[in-house]
């Protein structure tokens, strides 16, 4: 998620992942970077990462889709709990 505060272009976003898990970087002209984590297991097992290195003009698509999620997706957790988000 983007902090709202964090106003600086990046490079790279601030992210940690285990060791077995790799990682590619395919990177666009315009300036989007899309991070590919590969996950070990039976199957072929990916997450992809776009990445906009808070640049404004690389923002505006994900930027409808948070506000999208955040107006029309019906987020839950127990009030016990303060781990991520179930639907």
């Amino acid at each position: 998620m983007r902090d709202p505060q964090d106003r600086l272009q990046q490079y790279l976003p601030v992210n940690h992942h285990p060791q077995p898990v790799k990682m590619k970087v395919a990177q666009f002209q315009e300036g989007t970077r899309v991070l590919t984590y590969m996950i070990r297991g039976e199957e072929n097992t990916y997450l992809k990462h776009v990445f906009t290195g808070n640049l404004s003009r690389l923002q505006p698509h994900a930027t409808l889709l948070m506000r999208d999620i955040q107006l029309y997706v019906d987020l839950r957790r127990p009030c016990t709990e303060n781990g991520a988000y179930s639907q």
